[in-house]
């Protein structure tokens, strides 16, 4: 469950609970008071009915007739019935009693009971009032049973027990809007943070998430988060600073090494021959491999640190007509077809020329190099929605699709069982590639599996998003 849907149900759970217990707050008292009321009027009843007895007992007179005329006067319209404590017999029970059988109950009981009238014409069930309990006057004890029709009171308790029913689900249904509106206020914060947290990667680690000017937990986290992107750019940036200086560091000696290696080359060809020619290519050749290492580290580390480019004019068709006769050299020794499609129009975009270089002669070079004898190779450049779609296709080997996700990452090969001399790759050239398209706002893909030739996909809108459509890559605003 999110945090959103736990606090509105916290918040509706004790906004329910305090309903409740207001409402059993005022059911009983709304209840109560007429009660106590009538409970009174029943007391009060049942001593005036027991002294009439005694005073009839004390003049032989007849104390039941003398009641059933104090009932027209005195205690109308009540339900009354009188024992005798030392036998439990009745002597005396009211007119009502007559018409209306209502249940005993024990010595100091009350309660609501709801019986038949059978004195009107249709019998209707009535709510009474009934209580039980012990009178003694001028020595005498009785047990007194009386009720009295409790009329539109019970209605109007019934009514209002289904008022405060309603109130409760009402408030129930206020508090959940209620909370669901607090919840989302409460939650907003943590959402720009999460959202903010999200946009920041290794690219834009200079973003940060806004303090706010109260000084609460919320304001905490964005602080302690704050300060880890604070440890996270400087350990990024060290790590690309030591990335660049020590490329540059192994520059130099490098090419040192490989001009004396030419050297000693040079002058074994014209001296006796006495050097290890095996030896010495042997060593030129991991002295090349590591200087072609050091400058794709060097290219890489060089964009990663600066993260911008120089912008101008950049004429697109002329940069891969170049590739082309560059690489078609290659292409015909390995007997590989090499053909481009470029728009009649001459393609100008706003970007960096050098990256852009690099990038399509790195993709060509793994077209080439990652090719079969025979195989071919096609370029196809196309524009639409204000940017430009370069596709490069070529035969070869298909890549899984586990392959084809980790392509862009740095120093991954595909093929790790062959040697540097046959493919001369160390995994960094579409790393390269990659980044040179992100830095111009692009985006590049690479597809194998279902399609009939590898395919790599590069999109440079001029102002806009690459994005795919139909599974074909576009460039699009």
């Amino acid at each position: 469950m999110k945090l959103k849907s736990r606090i509105t149900l916290y918040i509706v759970c004790v906004g329910f609970f305090a309903s409740l217990i207001i409402s059993a707050a005022l059911m009983y008292e709304a209840l109560e008071q007429p009660l106590r009321l009538l409970d009174g009027m029943l007391y009060t009843d049942g001593r005036q009915t027991a002294a009439i007895l005694v005073k009839a007992a004390e003049s032989s007179s007849d104390g039941a007739s003398e009641l059933r005329e104090a009932e027209r006067w005195l205690f109308p319209a009540i339900w009354l019935e009188v024992y005798d404590a030392e036998n439990d017999k009745k002597i005396y029970s009211s007119t009502m009693s007559e018409s209306v059988s209502i249940k005993q109950l024990a010595p100091g009981k009350k309660a609501i009971l709801r019986v038949t009238d059978t004195s009107r014409a249709a019998s209707a069930k009535i709510a009474f009032r009934a209580i039980r309990f012990k009178v003694e006057h001028a020595g005498h004890v009785f047990y007194v049973q009386a009720a009295r029709p409790m009329g539109k009171l019970y209605e109007e308790i019934i009514e209002m027990f289904i008022a405060l029913i309603v109130g409760l689900i009402l408030s129930v249904l206020a508090s959940f809007a209620m909370a669901h509106a607090a919840s989302l206020r409460i939650i907003k914060p943590i959402d720009d943070i999460k959202s903010l947290a999200r946009k920041i990667s290794d690219e834009n680690l200079m973003e940060r998430i806004p303090v706010g000017s109260e000084q609460d937990e919320l304001s905490d986290l964005a602080e302690t988060l704050n300060r880890m992107l604070d440890r996270l750019q400087r350990s990024f940036s060290l790590q690309k600073e030591f990335l660049y200086d020590t490329s540059h560091e192994f520059k130099t000696p490098l090419t040192t090494m490989r001009l004396a290696v030419e050297s000693l080359r040079a002058r074994d060809s014209i001296d006796s021959g006495s050097l290890d020619q095996e030896t010495i290519a042997r060593l030129e050749g991991q002295i090349w491999r590591m200087d072609k290492l050091v400058k794709d580290l060097l290219n890489l580390s060089a964009m990663e640190a600066r993260n911008d480019i120089n912008e101008s004019d950049v004429n697109l068709s002329e940069v891969i007509s170049e590739l082309m006769n560059d690489y078609g050299f290659m292409a015909e020794e390995r007997e590989i077809s090499i053909s481009a499609q470029l728009p009649e129009k001459t393609v100008i975009i706003r970007g960096d020329s050098e990256k852009l270089r690099r990038a399509f002669s790195n993709v060509l070079d793994n077209a080439i190099k990652y090719n079969a004898p025979g195989g071919k190779v096609k370029v196809m450049v196309s524009k639409n929605c204000g940017g430009v779609a370069a596709v490069i296709e070529n035969t070869g080997e298909k890549l899984k699709r586990e392959e084809t996700e980790r392509i862009f990452d740095r120093l991954y090969r595909v093929e790790k069982s062959r040697t540097f001399s046959e493919l001369g790759g160390f995994g960094l050239g579409l790393a390269i590639v990659k980044k040179a398209v992100e830095l111009h706002g692009g985006n590049v893909f690479f597809e194998s599996e279902e399609l009939e030739m590898n395919r790599i996909t590069i999109c440079l809108p001029d102002n806009g998003r690459c994005e795919r459509v139909a599974g074909k890559a576009v460039a699009g605003k």
